[in-house]
């Protein structure tokens, strides 16, 4: 929802021809994979294909070389630059004259960009970058700020649930052990041989110690649940 909106403000507010966002795969291709889309697009991100690898005519673009090289590519102008041969043609059936990729940049690295197209030459001024520049870091800083609630709400669930289990794992072997030392109990009762006392009185120990094993583990449950 974020990225959409970022990607609605810059066509209607900004009064781009279209923006979207891409987030970096690191699969072999180093495929950017579009996430977010607003204005005129006529299947232009569908139809193209974009990577951040160097090597590779479709990573050299201004998006490919924004996301490798963490540094803000203006394209002033389509039609007349090398690097954008892989996608001229797309880009003068959609009207883009010329466009900026900007970085999202996030703990030191490059996790996509937010990439604008216009539909008149040399649109974008030194002014506008530096505001479009600030703009990608407030995003990157809101996307970051969201992983990382994300992971902490992922964390704690884990945490919650690890101390549910423990709980009734440690329930589930309390149950049958008090049998068995129950049923020793009786057994003591009923008359014994020396050797069959010997044998009850290590069953018994042996119960008892992981009696007192569960009893630690529940301890370690609540103190983790916050009770």
């Amino acid at each position: 929802a974020l990225l959409d909106e970022i990607c609605r403000l810059m066509v209607t507010t900004g009064g781009y021809r279209m923006a979207w966002i891409g987030y970096t795969e690191h699969d072999a291709d180093k495929t950017v994979c579009p996430i977010a889309q607003s204005g005129f697009d006529d299947g232009y991100l569908a139809s193209v294909r974009i990577s951040w690898d160097e090597h590779s005519e479709f990573g050299r673009g201004p998006t490919g070389a924004a996301i490798r090289t963490g540094q803000i590519q203006v394209n002033q102008d389509v039609a007349s630059n090398p690097l954008m041969t892989p996608w001229r043609h797309h880009a003068r059936e959609g009207g883009f004259q010329s466009s900026i990729s900007l970085p999202l940049l996030s703990n030191q690295s490059v996790i996509g960009a937010l990439s604008i197209y216009s539909e008149e030459r040399e649109a974008f001024g030194p002014n506008e970058v530096t505001v479009l520049e600030k703009l990608a870091a407030n995003l990157a800083f809101g996307i970051r700020a969201l992983r990382e609630r994300q992971e902490r709400d992922s964390a704690e669930a884990a945490n919650r649930a690890k101390s549910s289990f423990l709980a009734n794992m440690s329930h589930e072997i309390r149950t049958p052990l008090n049998a068995i030392s129950g049923m020793a109990h009786l057994l003591r009762r009923s008359g014994l041989t020396p050797k069959q006392e010997g044998l009850l009185d290590k069953m018994n120990m042996a119960s008892h110690h992981l009696l007192e094993i569960i009893d630690t583990i529940l301890d370690l449950s609540k103190i983790e649940a916050g009770r």
